[in-house]
């Protein structure tokens, strides 16, 4: 494993097992996710700590408009953000932000974690996810219910990051504590 593999494990996989206790979500999904999403954590501090990548389309807070690669039309294409923070999706918009290029302001790693969360357990277009009964099936379902745009490559990708990196371990971890045991410590 790489020192930058281990300090984004070190420092978030322990506040993504404690988030996703009780939800039904795999921790090593959800870390694959992060990992994938932010490569390995370098993103962050740019992202406005947006560890998933989530758009900032129906979002009351604050937005920030970056370069990202999209999948249009079934075509891989970089796509060139403003680099600005907004103080909503709309002023964006308004100031010229391509809509595939905004995304959610948190105002920490935390808050993004239990965001992501709460998209996927409530949302009814990710209830497949929901109910899926191993890591490898969350993945696809993710992957078949269009977390990742037209991404026809990100289940195997999520997939591939839990068996290399041995992710599964976190959902072990996930059945024996529960949300209070790490609230306490």
């Amino acid at each position: 494993m790489s020192a930058k593999t281990d300090n984004f494990l070190k420092q978030y996989a322990d506040d993504i097992v404690s988030a996703t206790a009780g939800t039904g979500l795999f921790p090593s999904v959800v870390i694959a996710q992060a990992a994938l999403e932010t490569g390995w954590g370098d993103s962050v501090k740019r992202a406005a700590n947006n560890m998933f990548g989530i758009k900032g389309t129906n979002w009351k807070g604050k937005v920030i408009s970056l370069n990202t690669t999209e999948y249009i039309g079934g075509v891989k294409k970089a796509v060139a953000g403003t680099g600005k923070i907004y103080g909503s999706y709309d002023q964006a918009v308004a100031d010229g932000a391509n809509r595939y290029t905004i995304f959610r302001v948190y105002g920490s790693v935390r808050e993004s974690i239990n965001d992501h969360n709460k998209l996927i357990t409530s949302s009814s277009r990710y209830k497949p996810v929901m109910e899926a009964t191993t890591p490898e099936g969350q993945a696809r379902a993710l992957q078949n219910c269009g977390y990742a745009g037209e991404s026809t490559s990100y289940a195997t990708a999520l997939i591939n990051l839990i068996k290399q990196y041995n992710l599964t371990e976190y959902d072990k971890k996930k059945k024996l504590r529960s949300a209070d045991d790490y609230r306490l410590g």
